[in-house]
């Protein structure tokens, strides 16, 4: 599993109360606690027009606890990395290329599935790094490795394109051995 944000509407004499009581059910749940982003008390008046959120409070004032989970996947995003040569050059580079799992998700997939990434649109993203790559005159001459991933798992340099990639569906970069400076294409 990937990351959550967890709402909590806790029915505590204080407000270090409900944090402990929070904190302790988000453990038992198996999620590690990296930092509280809010937290005060709440009136029904303070949810306004968000039924949902007014549905969670009211709930609370009856079984004194109430959480709603926010998952985000472990790996939205699908990670080739192929060894490539310029098509009418000796020109080589390394391409990253980043394919977001949102941009190709049908009906009936689910990207939290920790199986999602395997056979079929593992295939795909190899595909379309391939088909990619050779837009941009380049031909492959290995892949290096192919691998699903989430935003923590690339390297600080290539966090950039991997959130182009978020954003707009795929992004291709090249890196250019001894060279600072890297070619992007995002599709």
């Amino acid at each position: 599993m990937g990351e959550a944000l967890v709402c909590c509407w806790i029915d505590r004499r204080s407000l270090t109360e409900a944090d402990r009581v929070a904190r302790r059910d988000i453990r038992r749940e198996n999620w590690e606690v990296l930092e509280r982003e809010y937290g005060e008390p709440v009136t029904e008046a303070d949810h306004g027009d968000d039924e949902e959120f007014l549905q969670y409070y009211r709930q609370a004032l009856t079984d004194k606890e109430v959480f709603a989970y926010h998952l985000s996947p472990r790996y939205p995003v699908s990670w080739v990395t192929a060894s490539v040569v310029r098509d009418s050059s000796t020109e080589a580079a390394e391409a990253h290329y980043f394919l977001s799992g949102d941009s190709i998700l049908q009906e009936g997939d689910d990207l939290y599935d920790p199986g999602f990434w395997s056979g079929e649109l593992e295939q795909l993203a190899v595909s379309g790094a391939v088909e990619a790559i050779g837009a941009e005159g380049w031909v492959v001459a290995g892949l290096s490795e192919r691998r699903p991933c989430g935003r923590g798992d690339v390297p600080k340099e290539l966090v950039f394109y991997y959130d182009e990639a978020e954003d707009s569906g795929s992004c291709l970069v090249f890196m250019h051995e001894g060279d600072d400076e890297s070619d992007a294409s995002d599709g």
